[in-house]
């Protein structure tokens, strides 16, 4: 008989977080697939009706070249609608004047892709390209962060200064304590076998774990959302940007 029963949740999800060769392929097949499901439907935005189409494209494409599937349920999101986090009823009719946010990942080989860009459906306009690259030169900021030794803590501090910077730079904080109105998500989770692998709770990065860097501004009052993701592999000296060969939108 067992006189107690504890969990080993924590120690298995810290072996998971640092990813053997054979995981980061398959990642990276992931990857490749979703980039070049980007690629394809890229051009067809413009002839769509509604976000449901783009949905169906991604979905045949991940399908027709071997994936699993989706990896999670698929972002398609126009306009305000890009301002709801984790919206996913795909349904509404896309307007030209507006961007459009994609967030999709393909499964490939039980691993997960997670990428995010937002696209104009037309030329884009002054304010929508002023607010893209802000979101733009964040994400860089943030990748360039990313080492094995930098703590989670330190992280997360100089990500806040970045964010609040850039809302700032775009006139939308009275107050820097006021920046979750317009960025009120997480810039980071582990990527893996599921789309958000825990990393076991690490007080630093470690060499081989996988994350994804996602800063995004959602500014409803002016039907504006836009995010850029990419997924990121920790190194031993620093890290590299596994879907850097997908442009960054807009």
């Amino acid at each position: 008989m067992f006189n107690e029963v504890k969990s080993c949740n924590l120690e298995l999800a810290k072996l998971r977080a640092i990813k053997q060769s054979n995981e980061i392929a398959a990642i990276k097949m992931a990857i490749k697939l979703t980039v070049d499901a980007f690629n394809d439907i890229k051009p067809k935005l413009a002839i769509f009706t509604h976000e449901y189409q783009a949905e169906a494209e991604f979905t045949y494409y991940f399908r027709k070249n071997g994936a699993e599937g989706h990896a999670y349920d698929p972002i398609v999101a126009s306009g305000k609608n890009a301002c709801t986090l984790h919206y996913s009823v795909n349904n509404s009719r896309l307007n030209k004047n507006n961007l459009v946010l994609l967030d999709i990942g393909a499964k490939v080989g039980g691993y997960s892709a997670d990428i995010s860009r937002t696209y104009s459906l037309s030329e884009p306009n002054d304010r929508q390209i002023e607010v893209h690259q802000a979101v733009y030169d964040a994400r860089r900021k943030i990748i360039d962060l990313l080492r094995p030794g930098l703590t989670v803590i330190d992280y997360q501090k100089q990500v806040e200064e970045i964010m609040r910077a850039s809302l700032m730079q775009l006139g939308l904080l009275s107050s820097p304590d006021d920046y979750r109105r317009y960025f009120p998500h997480s810039v980071s989770h582990g990527l893996g076998v599921d789309t958000h692998d825990s990393l076991g709770a690490p007080s630093e990065f470690l060499s081989g774990m996988v994350l994804t860097v996602e800063p995004g501004i959602y500014i409803p009052e002016e039907n504006i959302g836009i995010r850029i993701e990419d997924d990121i592999l920790i190194t031993d000296t620093g890290c590299i940007n596994l879907s850097a060969e997908l442009p960054t939108g807009l």
